[in-house]
């Protein structure tokens, strides 16, 4: 598993945004960036009815609510944070059986929401978000962070952080477990990761099935959305355009490719994209 961000220049592009930067394309805000992380069920929702009409928003947002709702019940009256943590390890992991399934064990369509929310296992990402979701929503503290191409999940306890290891069955580390790690290099505070950065690794995921199945639909809504979490990467908008091209549309090829050429570093040259670039301008002028 590869996180999303595969050098330090995405994140500084992102923080430049933040701080005042422009992106070289519209791009819509995500969702997934605003403050209350229950909002991503919306757009995981509406990515895979975009990708499939047949699985309906509303249906998947109705199972997403009903097991926040299941998991409320079993919540109430609990003032202790650690109380409601262990319950809710148990109610995601025992009672509901939520698994992470590895790469030899996913297909294309165990990747999507439906098939997690159904058969309760799936992609590691999809599991990571889901428990995020539900730990804020029962006013847990959460911190996801990176460990050796793997996610941990760092509650806080009365202001005291407890490592979970989510993708484990929520194992919490013990303190000889933690100081083995900190030995091997992990750095709890810099490796720290924000939600936008498991969408990327999810989305980035998702890419390599679809582009091993040459799924083109597919491919294309997955570019459109890493440029929401990346304006700045100009490799989705050229991808994209190589994707559209093969599709046939060779328009959005086109504007695609004259949007990379404004924006690229000046030592770019692309000569592959620019072969393109003509090639869809000449099917343009004979249609």
């Amino acid at each position: 598993m590869t996180l999303g961000l595969n050098s330090g220049q995405n994140l500084i592009l992102f923080q430049a945004m933040k701080i005042g930067g422009s992106p070289p394309f519209e791009v819509e805000q995500p969702i997934f960036l605003l403050n209350n992380q229950w909002k991503l069920s919306l757009e995981l929702c509406h990515f895979c009815s975009e990708f499939n009409p047949s699985w309906s928003p509303q249906i998947l947002q109705s199972q997403l609510h009903k097991l926040y709702k299941n998991l409320a019940k079993r919540v109430e009256g609990l003032g202790q944070e650690q109380d409601r943590l262990d319950t809710l390890i148990d109610y995601f992991f025992r009672q509901m059986g939520f698994n992470a399934l590895d790469s030899s064990q996913l297909s294309l369509e165990r990747c999507f929401l439906p098939y997690v929310l159904s058969c309760r296992q799936g992609p590691p990402e999809l599991l990571m978000l889901l428990f995020t979701t539900l730990a804020e929503k029962i006013d847990l503290r959460v911190q996801v962070m990176a460990c050796r191409k793997h996610f941990l999940l760092k509650v806080y306890i009365h202001e005291r952080p407890q490592i979970v290891d989510v993708l484990n069955q929520g194992r919490c580390l013990q303190p000889y477990q933690i100081v083995d790690l900190i030995n091997e290099g992990l750095d709890f505070a810099s490796q720290e990761l924000t939600t936008h950065c498991i969408v990327i690794s999810y989305l980035n995921q998702l890419k390599a099935r679809a582009k091993k199945e040459q799924h083109l639909q597919l491919l294309s809504l997955i570019h459109s959305y890493l440029m929401k979490y990346q304006p700045f990467n100009l490799r989705h908008i050229s991808e994209r355009a190589l994707v559209a091209y093969q599709s046939g549309d060779y328009k959005k090829a086109a504007e695609d490719i004259r949007s990379y050429f404004v924006y690229k570093s000046p030592e770019v040259t692309n000569y592959h994209l620019r072969k393109i670039y003509k090639l869809a301008r000449r099917q343009i002028k004979d249609l």
